[in-house]
């Protein structure tokens, strides 16, 4: 009698001994900031909006990097020096294949001026080849200036919604000062501290069931389960990932896991 009465008393704790509560978090929430520093020129987007990967969100005025890009490129793509190097290359290597063989036909000119020809020849020869050099160095200052000009965007890190926005339009912002909170709440988790007997149950991507208010019931996957135990308290570490596709659950809602 003794045994029925403990069993009756003990079994209704070791029910709910296995159900542990945690927060939802996104797995994909950012606050994001400028590279560079500046006035607000434009904000393209709202708090609650949607917005794709690489979306602009927010421009700086930029009107001095816009001239320094477009300047770089004429000095890029102005080819004329180059041009006329080697037209000019062209008459020499005429002239001096006319001056070899009247050299060697009939020293109507002398050794002098055949080897005057060659030098020039040379000298044009080097110039075009720093030329080009120049001019590889000329497109890769194009494009830095064009990367400037890119970091005076803020574009969206991954799809997802704008949830917080500080800037406003004609304020000075600071780069790396977060202007801007982005949430995709399509990929969730829910981090638990749980018994080392518990979490020895579990092993990674098993299915777990999970409970949230207002919502209907769910299943998340083990996506972590920690080699150690807290020194203090003895609980292991797991974390249970789920998905969200049709948005019902919102991050930061509490949830009840049963392990």
């Amino acid at each position: 009698m003794r045994y029925l009465f403990f069993l009756l008393f003990i079994l209704p704790s070791l029910a709910v001994a296995d159900e542990f509560y945690g927060v939802i978090y996104s797995d994909s929430k950012i606050e994001q900031s400028m590279e560079d520093s500046g006035t607000v020129k434009s904000i393209d987007i709202k708090i609650g909006q949607d917005v794709k990967a690489g979306e602009i969100l927010v421009t700086l005025e930029s009107g001095m990097q816009e001239l320094e890009q477009q300047r770089n490129r004429l000095i890029w793509k102005d080819t004329r020096e180059l041009e006329t190097q080697l037209r000019r290359l062209d008459i020499l290597r005429n002239k001096r294949d006319v001056a070899e063989s009247l050299y060697s036909q009939t020293r109507s000119i002398s050794r002098d001026e055949l080897d005057s020809l060659s030098l020039e020849l040379i000298q044009v020869e080097g110039r075009i080849e720093q030329i080009k050099e120049q001019k590889l160095r000329d497109e890769i200052e194009y494009h830095l200036s064009s990367l400037r000009l890119q970091k005076r965007q803020l574009r969206a890190a991954f799809d997802g919604t704008v949830i917080s926005l500080t800037a406003k339009q004609g304020e000075w912002v600071k780069a790396g000062d977060p202007i801007l909170g982005l949430v995709n709440a399509d990929n969730l988790y829910i981090n638990l501290n749980v018994p080392d007997i518990f979490a020895r149950r579990l092993s990674l991507n098993s299915s777990v069931p999970i409970s949230v208010q207002n919502v209907s019931a769910v299943h998340g996957r083990v996506d972590f389960i920690s080699p150690v135990a807290d020194a203090a308290s003895g609980l292991v570490e797991i974390r249970i990932k789920l998905k969200n596709e049709n948005k019902q659950i919102r991050p930061g809602a509490k949830a009840m896991v049963t392990l």
